[in-house]
């Protein structure tokens, strides 16, 4: 769960947009963010993030804009979890007799010891290679 807002976004949007503007005036543009954030009661640092993410967003700044940092969170979060599923099934694979040859196909354990390499033929149908 995300931290709660310091400020309200209504707050956030109008000393973003006076900032923005003030910046590209090229006379009021030295010390504007410091100016706008002590009028609005802002910490400055604060006014800054918001300035850079709103000027990267718009494409006046390079870097990551927000909505693709969003897209590649959920894409991070989806390989994790894909990632722990994968682990899951591999070790239910594991534990529940078969086990894996060095070859890469699984071994099969029959119910009197004997042993049997199952793999994919060419047309990709299983085929049982030895031991039977």
């Amino acid at each position: 769960m995300p931290a709660p807002k310091k400020y309200p976004d209504d707050l956030r949007e109008r000393a973003t947009r006076l900032a923005v503007e003030a910046r590209r005036d090229p006379v009021g543009a030295v010390g504007a963010i410091r100016r706008i954030a002590d009028q609005l009661g802002i910490h400055p640092e604060a006014l800054r993030t918001w300035v850079k993410k709103a000027e990267t967003d718009a494409g006046e700044r390079p870097g990551i804009t927000s909505g693709d940092a969003e897209r590649i969170a959920a894409l991070e979060r989806e390989n994790r979890e894909l990632r722990r599923a994968n682990q899951i099934l591999k070790s239910a694979a594991l534990s529940s007799g078969g086990q894996r040859s060095s070859a890469g196909r699984w071994r099969t354990v029959g119910s009197d010891g004997s042993a049997g390499n199952v793999g994919c033929g060419q047309a990709g149908s299983v085929a049982t290679v030895a031991g039977r």
